[in-house]
């Protein structure tokens, strides 16, 4: 009989309920999606059609005041001027080459850059909620290959109706 059963059966449980949660955790990650637009919960119909029109604004390695894609910033303000119900978190992020505090901040200049050029392409800048630099944290993309790294380098704008 252990010395301590309090602490044994609070140990027994704690164990018990870290391996229930691993092993719903590893089937949810390899559980396949059956359609290419799976969506968890269920997005509602204007999610799909802020999604399907909105598209990432990318950046070159190391860089924020030129967006690879200025054609995306101009489709995605003349997105957001026809639908003026909708807010937006612009939200910056690098690749995964650099240091934190480097690519925190780089981040936050590819965030602030496109508010100023959504503003500047005609958006009411009180619809754009904030700007926030990530880092390389919430990859699009993990692996170390110049095409992750090219998705990865970018700034996203999410919805608020």
């Amino acid at each position: 009989m252990p010395a301590h059963p309090k602490k044994f059966a609070a140990l027994t449980f704690s164990f018990l309920l870290l391996t229930l949660f691993t092993t719903v955790c590893i089937a949810q990650s390899t559980m396949q999606s059956t359609t290419t637009t799976h969506f968890w919960p269920p997005a509602s119909p204007e999610a799909v059609e802020f999604r399907a029109n909105m598209k990432d604004i990318l950046f070159a390695f190391d860089q924020y005041e030129d967006p690879a894609n200025k054609a995306t910033v101009a489709a995605d303000a003349a997105y957001l001027k026809a639908h003026p119900e909708v807010k937006v978190r612009i939200d910056g992020y690098t690749d995964n080459r650099g240091t934190i505090l480097y690519n925190l901040a780089l981040a936050q200049k590819r965030a602030d850059i496109a508010r100023q050029d959504l503003i500047k392409a005609g958006v009411s800048p009180d619809r754009i909620m904030s700007a926030t630099g990530w880092g390389k944290l919430y990859p699009t993309c993990d692996m170390d290959s110049d095409q992750c790294w090219d998705v990865n380098r970018r700034a996203h704008l999410r919805f608020y109706w």
